[in-house]
């Protein structure tokens, strides 16, 4: 369920194609949810006073921060005003903020996993289920930030995804950061007493959760980090022709020279990456999806050459 417009691009030469049309808002009607959510209504308000947005200048920017970041300064009468974010890439910030977890905080949601408010540990490699061997694991989700935003990210197409321009088919490949943390931190927080893990462990309704918005914050920040890390990536793989329903989390884990009787963690060297998707529900509800997965296999294989040449010395 989604409600927004798409803001035109064909005068910026550096676009690669022009943008998918903004959707008619006059045709705005019921919205495609899951089984067992609660009727709702997305669409906005008619109204003809509507403003121009202009793109603040040499800014790459994603549009629901944006705006709602607008929108709480305008009201605050603040035009400096910034959302926070929730560092859960740094020790620190491996628990859900105190301010988010006050139930008299106009920040509370109700609807969060019970089991995950302060002290516990995030699980960046969460899978719907708590692993007691990953709890309290500040080491391994430090690996998998390095993994996610240096060894799988070491270009544009690995950590941004692939391109995606108007007409092609939905999802051609999500970059290492929007599959993990981004996947599982959603599904983490999501409350499992929910049939659909509301709110953020669905599309459908993860903005209802404040904290929806500083954990995109932080998605942008590693984006920011991202751009001064440069690299060049020799060795992929590529897995084409993955197959799921969009409306289903799915998550699955990519092993290179597994040993059938070992234990892989995020933090073995023989874990290459993830592919997670966070169940979504829109037009294409009925019909299964169809993607791919890319992974960076440079740094690993470098680690495995030099455990080769100890293990002959």
């Amino acid at each position: 369920m989604q409600c927004a417009a798409t803001l035109s691009l064909s005068n910026n030469p550096f676009a690669f194609a022009a943008p998918i049309s903004p959707p008619d808002l006059s045709t705005c009607g019921p919205p495609d949810l899951p089984g067992g959510a609660k009727p709702t209504n997305c669409c906005p308000p008619s109204s003809t006073n509507i403003i121009d947005f202009k793109f603040p200048s040499n800014q790459p920017l994603r549009m629901v921060p944006l705006f709602y970041e607008r929108i709480l300064g305008s009201l605050i009468k603040d035009p400096t005003f910034a959302l926070p974010f929730w560092n859960w890439d740094a020790p620190g910030g491996m628990q859900l903020p105190s301010i988010y977890a006050d139930p008299k905080s106009p920040l509370y949601d109700p609807l969060r996993n019970a089991n995950h408010y302060p002290p516990t540990i995030i699980d960046l490699d969460f899978n719907r289920s708590d692993d007691p061997s990953a709890s309290g694991n500040i080491s391994s989700n430090l690996t998998i930030m390095y993994r996610n935003v240096v060894s799988n990210g070491k270009t544009p197409r690995l950590f941004l995804g692939n391109v995606y321009r108007a007409g092609d088919e939905p999802d051609p490949g999500a970059g290492s950061v929007e599959n993990v943390p981004h996947g599982p931190v959603h599904i983490w927080t999501g409350d499992n007493k929910q049939p659909n893990f509301e709110n953020m462990g669905t599309f459908y309704s993860a903005a209802r959760d404040p904290i929806f918005y500083s954990h995109h914050s932080n998605i942008d920040r590693m984006w920011s980090i991202w751009k001064t890390l440069g690299g060049k990536e020799r060795i992929f793989l590529t897995l084409i022709g993955i197959e799921f329903d969009r409306n289903s989390p799915v998550k699955f884990d990519v092993f290179i020279n597994d040993e059938d009787d070992k234990l892989i963690r995020p933090d073995n060297t023989e874990f290459a990456g993830s592919f997670v998707n966070v169940p979504h529900s829109h037009k294409h509800k009925n019909k299964k999806m169809n993607t791919c997965l890319r992974l960076g296999l440079t740094d690993c294989w470098k680690i495995w050459k030099l455990k080769m040449m100890i293990a002959l010395w």
